[in-house]
Parts: C-alpha cells; structure tokens; sequence
C-alpha cells in the first residue's frame, strides 16, 4: 500500500457561526446537516476505514465496542462494561443487552464475536503489523472468519473475550477504532470474509443510511437504538453531498486548506498548516511487495523528488529545518 500526503491540504473549512445557531435552535423541529465533501464513501467495509471519506459517512452507522473519540475518555457503546487481567492479556466485554441491528436481529456477543474475528482473519492474509490481529491467542487457528480458537471466544452470560499473546495495555484505544466497528453477519461471507456488497450496509450504529448514489449520501438516526446516550436534541438527519453547487448551501464543508471559502459566514477549522508532503510505503515489511527492496524504495523516493520539482513545489531534502546551525541536506 502506498500513500502520499500533502498534509497542508487535509483540513477543514468548517462550521459557520450562524449555521450552529440554527441547527441547535430547540423549537422541536427536525435539525439536519448538510455536509460537501468532494470525496464520495466507495464501500460500506469496515476495512477501508484509511479513507477518510469513510470517517465521514460511517462512523455513526457502524458501532463500536468502545469509542475513545473524546479524547482521553473511554465510552462503552456496544458494550457497557469491560474488565482486563492484571498482565493485561485478557480483556472482556460485557455486551449490551437488547441493542439490536437495523433489521430487528440482536446485536448478541456470537454476532460481535464473529465481526471481530473476520477483522482478525483478512488482517492476518494480508499480514498485518497492526499490532493487534498478530497478537491473539492462537491466532493459527484462524482459518476463516468461523473458526474456534482461544484469541476471541463468547459465552452465553453476555461475555466476549479477547485474548493476547501479550500485554496491550491500550486495546481500548485500538478497538475504538472504525475498523473494528460491529458488522452485521450477513454483511459479509462467513467463510471467506469478503464484503458481500460494496454500497450495503446494516447499521449497528445510531444512523442507517437512507440513501447511497454517486452524488449523494444521506444518514437517518435510529429511534431504537441507544435512545438514552444520545444528545437531547440529535441530527435527525446527516446528508453528504459531492455537488460544488451545494458549496454556499453546506454547513460543513470538508476539503483542502487551499479551498476558496464560498461565504463570509464560513470560518476555517482546522490544523496549522504545513508543507510536508511525504511518502508512506505501508508495505515494505511484506516479503512479496515491491517496497521491500531497498533498491525499489531508494528508485521510489527519486522518482516522488522529481515528480515534486515537475510540478513546481520548492523543497528540502532535510529531515530538519535547514535554519538550524549544522543541518545540511542528505545528497
């Protein structure tokens, strides 16, 4: 897997101050929120979660475990209560009870369990460095997203139980992840693991998705699931949309820093701005790929430097900035 990141431009053009007047008035009407985003979601998966765009439409779709999304605080979501052994290679869940899917079927700790264990099992085909899939009990035994082994077990007291190879003192923090959300059985080939429908999709979540179309995304909350650990005035209803002509419409605009903002009333959110542009080779570690050849990843680099002058970007080949006394650039 190869990525390049121009991190100047992944920001967002945000929220106007009139836009969270409005939507948070409590008159009892419905409040929506109309989001552009010029990258539309391409599969409802949880393993596409490196794409952003598929933060943005479902991450209040597909639940959980835990969330950990405010910062420093862990939120039981699927399950309500969790324990973990004193060397911290055993953690267990309690699964809340009488939480279902968007079809009516329980949200029960064999579904969880198994959604777990499909995760598990196509992270492990595709080798893995995660640091969690590698460390599982037994992991061997995984031979399809079915199988028994002691790394994820359930039981009929409400219990899934995970268990490690060693110490993961943050799993939480892993499992609150999007990738690791709670995916309906039907969702996916029980044997082989595979999604079974790009753009389908069974909520688990808060939101189902009302409508999917190439231009148009749209979210509808649940009113049987989680009533009581929701916000007392919820968005009824969450469309993304990737037409420009919806620009000056939008309370959220996401998109590059270099965005012109389409009214006075639109104020920039985001990091502080950057140069760096980088290139990620995930794949080096894999004995098949390409990247792990030191040869392949020098010719790599030369060819992302001169693909960087064409384009006009002035540079430094220094890893620090070069108006510290002593630095000079790698040749």
């Amino acid at each position: 897997m190869l990525n390049i990141f121009r991190t100047w431009q992944t920001c967002l053009l945000g929220l106007s101050l009139l836009a969270i007047l409005t939507s948070c008035s409590p008159d009892g009407s419905e409040r929506k929120l109309l989001l552009l985003s010029r990258t539309p979601p391409y599969s409802a998966d949880p393993l596409e979660y490196d794409a952003f765009a598929h933060h943005l439409a479902f991450r209040s779709v597909l639940a959980p475990l835990v969330s950990q999304y405010h910062v420093g605080n862990t939120v039981g979501v699927i399950a309500e209560s969790w324990s973990v052994s004193l060397d911290q290679k055993q953690w267990s869940f309690k699964i809340r009870k009488g939480i279902r899917f968007e079809n009516g079927d329980e949200i029960s700790p064999a579904a969880v369990a198994l959604s777990l264990k499909r995760i598990s099992f196509i992270l492990k085909q595709r080798g893995s460095h995660a640091g969690f899939s590698e460390q599982l009990d037994g992991i061997e035994k995984l031979i399809s997203p079915s199988s028994d082994f002691p790394g994820i077990i359930w039981n009929s007291d409400g219990w899934v139980t995970i268990r490690l190879k060693k110490p993961m003192p943050k799993l939480l923090e892993t499992l609150s992840f999007g990738m690791y959300s709670i995916t309906h059985p039907h969702d996916f080939d029980a044997l082989t693991g595979q999604w079974k429908v790009a753009k389908q999709v069974t909520a688990s979540g808060h939101y189902r998705v009302e409508k999917w179309t190439e231009t148009s995304f749209k979210l509808k909350l649940r009113d049987d699931f989680l009533t009581t650990a929701r916000h007392e005035r919820p968005i009824h209803e969450i469309e993304i949309v990737q037409d420009d002509q919806y620009a000056a419409k939008a309370d959220l605009i996401y998109g590059y820093s270099n965005f012109p903002s389409p009214g006075e009333h639109y104020q920039f959110q985001g990091g502080a701005l950057s140069g760096i542009i980088y290139v990620a080779c995930r794949s080096w570690a894999l004995k098949d790929s390409p990247c792990r050849s030191l040869e392949n990843r020098r010719s790599l680099r030369t060819a992302f430097y001169e693909a960087m002058k064409a384009s006009g970007t002035e540079m430094t080949f220094s890893f620090f900035p070069t108006v510290m006394k002593g630095i000079s650039e790698f040749s």
